[in-house]
């Protein structure tokens, strides 16, 4: 055999092994997020697209953090939706008001949580032992609510007296 016709079979077997699994399962790993509004088709090149999009935005990301953008919130932790606009808004005083452990911001945002008193207490102490991950400079405000929701949402002292947070 020639080391043309080597190549040339190779080339096929692995577009075959790589390229047919996405076109049966185009939609399958891409359907929510930027990328599914902007490219709606069945097909491997809106699949990529979509891959593209939701990456290059975090989009799919976001989506799955928020049920917005055509995803179903992950479950992991739902966080309401009110919660989740008032933090992105609120940034800035919601790090100022977690590095002095206590604030008009926090108490806000634990508010939305539907979290009582011990709930506020909780956040707050588990959002000040985590401050310098949460709002590490590095992190868009995407990544610190994600970073929120995974590492101080999730923590039991904090869901059990916050009746919003669905675990």
């Amino acid at each position: 055999m020639t080391t043309k016709k080597i190549i040339t079979q190779a080339c096929m077997a692995l577009f075959l092994a790589i390229g047919l699994p996405f076109q049966l399962f185009a939609d399958s790993s891409v359907g929510c997020g930027l990328g599914q509004i902007v490219a709606k088709k069945n097909s491997l090149i809106s699949a990529t697209t979509r891959s593209i999009t939701n990456a290059t935005f975090s989009s799919q990301l976001f989506g799955i953090t928020s049920g917005t953008s055509g995803c179903s919130q992950h479950s992991l932790v739902m966080i309401p939706q009110e919660a989740v606009q008032f933090a992105t808004l609120h940034q800035d005083e919601i790090k100022r008001d977690t590095a002095q452990g206590e604030g008009e911001s926090l108490a806000a945002l634990a508010h939305g949580l539907g979290c009582n008193d011990q709930g506020y207490k909780n956040l707050t102490n588990q959002m000040q032992d985590k401050y310098d991950d949460l709002f590490d400079s590095k992190n868009s405000e995407l990544n610190t609510l994600q970073k929120l929701q995974v590492s101080v949402l999730s923590q039991k002292e904090v869901y059990s007296h916050c009746n919003k947070i669905l675990i």
